[in-house]
Formats: structure tokens, C-alpha cells, sequence
């Protein structure tokens, strides 16, 4: 199977697990790390960090992060990424790592990181999912922390006339 139809398959996947698990964030973002991780032999690492004043904390993850499980505000790829608020890729001789910002409302929530072996390859496919797991991830903050927010019904028959 190639990587386009894998992260295909994954995609869908972790659709379910969000879906499954979305009244119980800690363990979607456990299950959603793990599955991840486990499914992409390239990704050594997969990991949520999450904002609790001063600092990000590693609070789920699945196989090995280079990055420490406490990072101080201002300091590292973690800071640099909530400033920056998108996307930030860093590749060294020891890991390729990319961390995008979680939110939730203008506030950042947390960091999904993903590390990588240096001579593997992280392609735009490979963004592309990261970006819409954190999109999946963000809706299902607000639905949690906000339920009085309904959620649109996209399959409503009745828009439909």
C-alpha cells in the first residue's frame, strides 16, 4: 500500500476514534496518538501538549519524544509554534519535528507534536492529516467545553428543498 492510500486509511480511522471517544478528551487524544503512531512506522513519536500557565505539559503520547515532558512558556519549538500560531517543522541530524497549535476559541489549548526519523521523509500528505486531526481535535474542544454550542448537522435533510 502506498503512503497517499495509508494516511487515507488513517484519516478515516481516526475519524471514528474522535467520533467514539468525543466525550472524553484525554482519552481521544490518547487513542488518536497511539493509532497514529502505530500505524506509521516513520513516526516514532506522536504527542499532545497541553497549556497549564506557565508552561506545556506532555499529557498524551505514544512512542518516544524528544522534546521534555514540561516546557516553560518562551522557551523552545513549543513556544516558537504557539507565537507563531501555525504550522512549525524543524529537521536536525537526530529528528524532524513538527508541532501544530491547538485551539480553542483564540486561546491556545495545546501543541500536536509528531517526531520523525531524520531519513524519513514528512510530506505535504503527511501535513495535510496532522492539520485536519488538529481541526477535528479543535471542534471537539469546543463541543466539550462550550455543549450549550450546537454542533451543524451537515447530513440535515431538511436544507435540502
Amino acid at each position: 500500500m502506498d503512503k497517499a492510500d495509508l494516511l487515507d486509511e488513517i484519516r478515516l480511522e481516526v475519524g471514528d476514534l474522535i467520533d467514539k471517544h468525543r466525550k472524553d478528551l484525554p482519552l481521544m487524544f490518547q487513542k488518536v496518538c497511539s493509532h497514529i503512531q502505530r500505524r506509521v512506522e516513520d513516526y516514532q513519536g506522536v504527542a499532545v501538549y497541553l497549556t497549564e500557565y506557565p508552561e506545556f505539559i506532555r499529557r498524551h503520547e505514544s512512542g518516544s519524544i524528544g522534546l521534555p515532558r514540561v516546557q516553560k512558556f518562551g522557551e523552545g519549538p513549543l513556544s516558537i509554534t504557539a507565537v507563531r500560531g501555525g504550522l512549525y517543522r524543524e529537521r536536525n541530524l537526530n529528528r524532524i519535528l513538527i508541532c501544530i497549535p491547538l485551539y480553542l476559541g483564540q486561546n491556545v489549548y495545546g501543541i500536536f507534536v509528531v517526531e520523525s526519523n531524520p531519513l524519513s521523509q514528512i510530506h505535504d500528505e503527511d501535513i495535510t492529516l496532522f492539520t485536519e486531526i488538529c481541526s477535528s481535535f479543535e471542534n471537539r474542544m469546543v463541543a466539550y467545553y462550550q455543549p450549550d454550542i450546537e454542533e451543524p448537522d451537515f447530513f440535515d435533510d431538511d436544507d435540502l428543498v
